[in-house]
């Protein structure tokens, strides 16, 4: 009986630490993709380049204060 009992404590310490560090891989996987969109984001408006226009095709038409749209070319 003791057997049995011991086997079903590390079966449960096995499936709990299995859980927990999924739980972990998943905050470590989700926080490395927000840190990609967040650089990438930076990159993209900082530093303009042919990128812009695909990734945020929306800024092509909003006009800025000189009344010429948000473009690649306007902010080179």
């Amino acid at each position: 009986m003791a057997k049995v009992y011991t086997i079903s404590v590390l079966l449960y310490t096995l499936v709990q630490s299995a859980c927990c560090f999924a739980s972990y891989l998943s905050y470590i996987i989700a926080f490395h993709f927000a840190l990609l969109f967040i650089s990438d984001a930076i990159s993209t408006f900082w530093k303009p380049g042919s990128r812009r226009d695909e990734l945020y095709p929306v800024l092509s038409i909003i006009p800025t204060h000189s009344g010429q749209s948000l473009t690649t070319s306007t902010l080179c």
